[in-house]
Formats: C-alpha cells, structure tokens, sequence
C-alpha cells in the first residue's frame, strides 16, 4: 500500500493497495481523496472491506484481511492497516528504508565524515539483508563497536531505528508468504503511469 502526493487539479490524494504475484503486481484497490491522514485511510480501507468478497485475501476475508503488508514508513498508512486488520504484519519496503537512512547519513546536520558514509552504509545493508537473527545481531554488534564512538548522533538514529528492526530486517522475514518481494516498486512504477499516461 502507498499513497501518492498530490494529483492536480483537483488537489487529492491516490492511494493503492496491489499484491504482488507471477505477473508482476495486481490491484486490489485504489482509492482517490482528499488528504492522506489516518483516519481518512482508515474509512477508505473499511469501505473496501465492505465490497470485498468472503474468499478475498486467499480465503481469509475481508475482516481477517492481508496476511503481509509492505509499506513506506507512513504513519498515517500503517496506523490505518493496524486498525482495519491488526492481524496483518506490517513490513517496511526495504528500499524506503535504505533510501531514509542514505538521506540522514548524507545530511551535513548529523556530521558523518564523507570517508565513513559508505562504510556505515554497506554495513547497515549488511544488518538489514542477513538472513538469520543471529547474523544480525552479530553484524549490530561491530556496528556499533566500529561508529558509535565516533558518532553520538548516529547511535541515537540507529538505535530508534534497531527497536523497528522487525519490521525492516530481513531475518525476520523468513517464512512469511512474500515471494522474495521486499519492496513496492510496483506500486511507485504505478503512480509514473498515473501521473505521466492517465492524468496528463
């Protein structure tokens, strides 16, 4: 699920819920309004719930809902799906995650030299791609030990962002029917065919 920016005229909000399968991605449902708060989201996902199908989501319902979903890190989005189907797993998009990081790494507020940006990097991609816990936590461990000394501000970040770590760690996906997708690339190639072949 994601929600666009503003589409003009008008000023409203899209938002698309997709899954993906061997084809690529299929629509679940798109909703156009006028903002992106939660509750809005909210009202929008219980009037899908209302059309949906008894079989929909594999068989699990439309109360029951998704069993995975993949996400920004939206608030607003992921708030909303807490409430209309808390039994769903709420996952971050691997490359949101990535791409936050880069962004405050990169930002001259939080004082990273430009030597050590690609190391702190490759080893925060080393922490996030694992594929055991253990692994992990190993890779964590010389994170810390290698920047946090040198780094109060990224302790600080890292560390918020080390509470969250189920939702973006790879280790902690396993098992979870999501076909090796970990980002929602569909969904953001969707919008550029929106904005640039439908609305234009």
């Amino acid at each position: 699920m994601d929600a666009s920016s503003s589409f003009e005229p008008l000023n409203n909000s899209i938002t698309l819920l997709y899954t993906s399968c061997t084809i690529g991605a299929l629509p679940l449902g798109l909703f156009i309004t006028s903002d992106e708060s939660e509750i809005t989201l909210e009202k929008a996902l219980n009037l899908l719930k209302l059309i949906l199908p008894p079989y929909a989501f594999f068989g699990r319902g439309p109360q029951v809902g998704p069993e995975v979903f993949l996400t920004d890190d939206s608030s607003a989005e992921r708030n909303a799906l807490e409430i209309c189907w808390p039994r769903g797993i709420r996952l971050l998009c691997t490359f949101h995650v990535l791409q936050a990081f880069w962004r405050w790494l990169y930002d001259s507020r939080h004082c990273i030299k430009k030597e050590d940006r690609p190391l702190i990097m490759t080893k925060m991609k080393l922490i996030l791609y694992a594929q055991s816990k253990s692994e992990m936590d190993r890779q964590y461990n010389e994170f810390k030990q290698s920047f946090y000394q040198y780094y109060p501000k990224l302790e600080h970040h890292f560390e918020l962002l080390w509470e969250r770590r189920s939702s973006w760690a790879h280790s902690f996906r396993s098992g979870l029917h999501i076909r090796g997708n970990h980002t929602n690339n569909y969904i953001e190639r969707s919008f550029g065919i929106l904005k640039d072949i439908v609305f234009a």
